[in-house]
């Protein structure tokens, strides 16, 4: 039962990643990046219900994926809008 929440959160990554790697839209990429960063949250607090130690074994993830947007909200304030 454990697997199937990590196969949800992860299908979440595979259509993003287009938007995140491109360099034409790190304006669009800031939007979708919030999913992501909800669905790791929401991965976060089911496994830790169920193994306190998954839980946190999956905060670094957390943690690089909002540094990772602190880092893309430069770039678009920085750049500004790609339209």
């Amino acid at each position: 039962m454990a697997c199937r929440p990590v196969r949800a959160e992860r299908l979440p990554e595979h259509p993003l990643e287009p938007a995140i790697l491109s360099p034409a839209s790190p304006d669009w990429s800031l939007i979708e990046v919030c999913f992501l960063w909800l669905s790791i949250v929401s991965l976060v607090l089911f496994t830790a219900r169920h193994s306190r130690l998954a839980g946190i074994l999956l905060t670094p993830y957390l943690i690089w994926v909002s540094l990772a947007s602190v880092l893309n909200f430069d770039v678009v304030r920085l750049n500004g809008q790609s339209g």
